[in-house]
């Protein structure tokens, strides 16, 4: 097994029960990213155009979001909870990877 494989089936936010997956790229090596649902929300105040800050009430200008902590898929912590249906799913694959290199080895044996 190499490197990243072990990576996917270890203790990360990508394999934690509390984490929901935003978006995924094979092509990069950070198990993609998404939002920790541990706790509930952090009340932050959020970025407000331009255009609000020039109105007379400024109490409208004032705009409060919930949001949750995003991380990257290989992120972790000390919260992690597995997930054992994305574990089994993670294992399953690096197996069928395993398979496939093994496979692909045979063939360039025999040429």
């Amino acid at each position: 097994m190499d490197y990243l494989s072990d990576l996917k089936i270890g203790k990360l936010c990508l394999n934690c029960r509390f984490w929901q997956e935003l978006s995924y790229d094979p092509e990069r090596y950070d198990g993609g990213t998404g939002l920790c649902r541990r706790r509930a929300p952090s009340i932050v105040k959020a970025m407000v155009p331009q255009y609000a800050l020039q109105l007379e009430d400024k109490d409208e200008a004032e705009n409060f979001d919930g949001v949750f902590p995003q991380t990257i898929g290989f992120d972790w912590c000390g919260d992690y909870r597995p997930d054992k249906e994305k574990i089994a799913d993670a294992k399953k694959a690096v197996i069928e990877e395993i398979i496939e290199q093994a496979k692909n080895s045979e063939v360039q044996k025999e040429s």
